[in-house]
């Protein structure tokens, strides 16, 4: 089918692509508010969103096997009321989003519920990871309760996010000489041998591998929250060791893990620290829904013989080395140089294949593509899963927004990132009003005694 230019808004990059079709590549943010939220006025103020982001209500179309965000027929953004019981409920809310898969190919690929009460409420905006990460969300929870609050005022459309592809990367960003020819050999064929066994996957195929995955694992969370006084402490001290408070959240729970499971082997020996590359870009990229993030990592033990702070030293240095050296952009350069259609399966048919059984409709399909070793995305998938980290610690940082929106004022967020059985520690951090929850992220209820004492002995670590 041919495309209007009016539809099209743009194309995928890899980057967003090797997550489209992931059954755990989802994110979500959520505010716990104080005050009472109207219906109405949440139900328009989502509807105006779309007036804001440009990505917010899109669907995805393939053509010629590449993949376009377009705008037209999608229906309405999702909004969800449910009658809030006590704290706690939120959270098997949005462990039920987690069992419910985005459709791409209708859209849209962002969902709201709120837990709603007269005094206390929790909204949750749950979102595909392709068009979103922490921050962007953040920013979506400002504007969403800044238009619910003046419902009347005027809303300015943000510029088309530009997408992490060549043309829109800093200048010298990119390999040169020696090493972009032998990058480039390299990425030529792989592209090769995948091209010569390529495989293409559908809706259908997906919702077997989202189904059968999810009925293996379930979304968990265990929470550390700081109140304001805790939080304010840990920050003085940080101050004056002079380290930052991203530095001894990881350290923390580094140690933490250490202690209790002894220490990371090869690969996972590695630390992976988000970065957001917003204000990185040329011209920046401003607070508009889109996935801006890159990373850097960190090989590193702590060390049970040295104190905390001493720990917390040598990994914060580590990390202004590797910040000082690291090319935060030259991964977004090879993932445009690989084959689109290989990284829609990498990171996600490939590896989770494996969980369906025989009473699903696409089982031969992928039963036969799991265990087809020759096969390039399965290759590559062995690869990028050995190449995973042992810890990631996403941190927004202070929330870049208002605490108050008219009678409305948000009193925590909960942020969390996406996560697998592959991430050891999978942690999620925001700060507002001086509080703030790390949350520690997981899919597999084995694990949850011992990261429970992780989490216990890491904020013990920090107060």
């Amino acid at each position: 089918m041919t495309m209007s230019y009016s539809e099209k808004v743009r194309e995928l990059t890899g980057n967003e692509r090797k997550f489209l079709w992931s059954p755990v590549a989802n994110v979500n943010v959520t505010a716990r508010v104080l005050g009472k939220i109207d219906e109405n006025d949440f139900r328009n103020a989502v509807a105006k969103l779309e007036k804001r982001h440009p990505l917010i209500r899109t669907k995805v179309r393939y053509q010629n096997d590449r993949a376009w965000f377009v705008n037209g027929d999608v229906p309405e953004i999702p909004v969800r009321f449910v009658k809030r019981n006590d704290d706690k409920q939120w959270i098997d809310e949005v462990m039920g989003e987690y069992k419910t898969p985005f459709n791409p190919f209708t859209g849209p690929l962002i969902r709201f519920s709120v837990v709603l009460s007269e005094e206390v409420s929790e909204i949750i905006i749950y979102c595909q990871h392709s068009i979103c990460d922490g921050t962007a969300l953040v920013y979506v929870m400002r504007d969403l309760l800044e238009i619910a609050a003046n419902p009347d005022m005027a809303i300015e459309l943000l510029p088309l996010p530009a997408p992490l592809s060549p043309e829109n990367l800093p200048e010298g960003s990119d390999m040169s000489g020696l090493k972009a020819k032998i990058r480039d050999a390299a990425m030529n064929s792989i592209n090769k041998k995948w091209r010569q066994n390529k495989i293409t996957f559908d809706q259908e195929d997906f919702e077997n591998i989202f189904s059968a995955y999810w009925q293996k694992h379930e979304y968990r969370i265990i929470f550390l929250e700081m109140e304001a006084q805790e939080t304010n402490r840990l920050v003085q001290a940080c101050r004056e060791n002079n380290v930052t408070v991203n530095s001894a959240l990881c350290a923390a729970f580094l140690g933490a893990y250490k202690e209790l499971n002894g220490s990371f082997k090869g690969n996972k020996r590695s630390v992976a620290v988000p970065v957001d590359l917003r204000r990185r870009m040329k011209p920046e990229a401003g607070d508009v829904l889109s996935l801006y993030v890159g990373s850097i990592l960190c090989k590193y033990d702590y060390h049970l013989n040295e104190s905390f702070w001493d720990n917390t030293k040598r990994f914060h240095q580590l990390i202004l080395k590797d910040m000082e050296k690291t090319n935060l952009f030259e991964i977004f350069h090879n993932l445009e140089r690989m084959d689109h259609t290989m990284l829609d399966c990498m990171v996600s048919f490939a590896p989770t294949a494996k969980y369906v059984t025989p009473e699903y409709s696409r089982f031969q399909k992928l039963n036969s593509f799991y265990h087809d070793k020759k096969n390039m995305a399965i290759k590559m998938s062995k690869k990028f899963a050995g190449a995973l980290p042992g810890m990631v610690m996403t941190n927004l940082g202070r929330a870049n927004i208002k605490d108050t929106y008219g009678r409305l004022k948000i009193d925590k967020l909960f942020f969390l990132p996406s996560t697998g059985e592959d991430f050891p520690l999978a942690l999620g951090a925001v700060t507002i009003n001086d509080k703030m929850v790390v949350t520690v992220n997981y899919v597999e209820k084995s694990k949850e005694s011992m990261l429970l004492q992780v989490c216990d002995k890491a904020k013990r670590q920090l107060q």
